[in-house]
């Protein structure tokens, strides 16, 4: 006998008659609809299996990677975006960051394999909160994006490097390689406050001139000089803290550009540093590509500094003079007693071994004992008791002996050149002293 839709309901689950046999197995659902065809199926066979009940009456929800009716789902490919217009490779459907390599990747971008293994891409803050990797510990920053300067120097730079068989992240090294100023192991730098008289353009080409491939830049190359004078020190904390970053990273790439790496910036944080200036220091030297700051800082400053190095991860090494001040650093003591207050941040030593000869202490002996903790050397000659500064050779600072301990001993330490003494002309007295440096390391 045929049932309406009423009296089929009233049928439904323990309410049928005996004469009905029950459902074993299937759905009780399935066998109804079976025994009574003037029924509808139920609502929730025909929504999928989100709203299916299980035979213990629980709610079915589809598994991850399943649509609507249980069907598995192919891994999600998000499309990619080539870099320009925009200047950028990034992925669809997830967050900003790296461009995750596939065997695919090359013919999905259309570029060659060479150009998608680019090893040299600059580092960016807003990728992650990391940090580089450094001799203290600190963590390195992911491969960033391209940017639209970086497309084209990649893609016009791949063109000659593939012809010579090599990636165009290695090309600059590949020519770096020969022209370093490294000899017999020991990289000779400049701290280009030598060049204090010449302009940022002028003191790069002057440093390709002499052959130098090595640099610790100093603060006065970068900030406006007009900025630096004491009465407009207010309009150069405001110039610190709202200069845009771009600003930094031109710096960097007419360096790179010149064949010169950064090893250190040079900026000197004293008592009346604000907070913020001393933050924005620490973005600075991180757009310039520099692993770690070098400063004539004040010892009140230390706690404030090293609570920004610690979360920067990045070396801050204090240079030492050779007047004796309460608030400076002098004596081997001043650079413990600077570490000490720095706790578990890297504050570190610049050591200039001029200066600590004229304050009669022993450059020689402090830098075996104390050779971890040294991120750059200041090479100058100076006589003892606060002498002046004399021509290389001349003075009482042991310069020879420094050099030649880095060489046998293989401490990877810039050794900067940093000219001070009154000579004829810049160029030419740097480039003498390089001399020097070759000639004792018999390069």
């Amino acid at each position: 006998m045929l049932l309406g839709a009423a009296e089929a309901r009233v049928h439904c689950g323990s309410r049928l008659p005996a004469s009905v046999p029950r459902p074993t197995g299937a759905r009780r659902g399935e066998v109804r609809q079976e025994r009574h065809p003037a029924v509808a199926p139920p609502v929730h066979a025909a929504r999928g299996p989100r709203h299916r009940r299980s035979a213990l009456g629980r709610r079915h929800r589809p598994a991850r990677g399943e649509d609507a009716r249980g069907t598995p789902l192919p891994p999600a490919q998000p499309a990619l975006l080539p870099g320009p217009p925009t200047g950028r490779l990034s992925r669809l459907g997830r967050p900003r960051g790296l461009l995750t390599w596939s065997p695919e990747t090359p013919r999905r971008l259309g570029v060659s394999a060479r150009f998608v293994l680019i090893t040299t891409l600059r580092r960016s803050r807003s990728a992650t909160q990391g940090r580089r990797m450094g001799r203290f510990g600190q963590r390195r920053l992911p491969m960033a994006q391209l940017t639209r300067r970086e497309w084209h120097r990649l893609t016009l730079g791949g063109v000659a490097a593939g012809a010579a068989g090599i990636l165009p992240g290695t090309a600059r090294r590949a020519v770096s390689a020969q022209s370093e100023s490294r000899f017999a192991g020991v990289l000779i730098g400049l701290q280009s406050y030598s060049f204090r008289d010449l302009s940022l353009d002028a003191g790069i080409a002057a440093m390709q001139q002499v052959g130098i491939t090595s640099c610790e830049l100093w603060e006065g190359h970068v900030e406006p000089a007009e900025l630096r004078r004491p009465e407009n020190r207010e309009r150069l904390r405001r110039w610190r803290t709202t200069i845009p970053l771009d600003y930094f990273e031109e710096i960097r790439w007419q360096f790179e550009d010149a064949g010169i790496e950064i090893n250190a910036y040079n900026l000197s944080f004293k008592d009346h540093f604000s907070d913020a200036e001393i933050d924005r220091g620490f973005e600075m030297a991180q757009m310039l590509g520099a692993p770690a700051i070098t400063a004539s800082a004040h010892m009140n400053s230390v706690p404030r500094i090293a609570r920004y190095a610690d979360r920067y991860g990045m070396p801050v090494a204090m240079h030492n003079h050779s007047r004796v001040d309460p608030n400076a650093f002098s004596s081997p003591a001043d650079f413990a007693r600077a570490i000490e207050m720095g706790g578990r941040a890297p504050i570190a030593v610049n050591l200039d071994i001029g200066h600590m000869v004229a304050a009669n202490h022993d450059p020689i002996a402090y830098l075996k004992a104390n050779y971890q903790r040294i991120v750059t050397l200041h090479l100058k000659d100076r006589e003892r008791n606060d002498g002046p500064d004399t021509p290389w050779g001349e003075g009482d600072t042991p310069i020879r002996e420094t050099l030649l301990l880095l060489r046998d001993e293989g401490w990877n330490i810039p050794a900067n050149i940093e000219y001070e003494y009154p000579g004829d002309d810049t160029v030419t007295e740097i480039g003498r002293c390089l001399e020097y440096c070759k000639d004792v390391l018999g390069a």
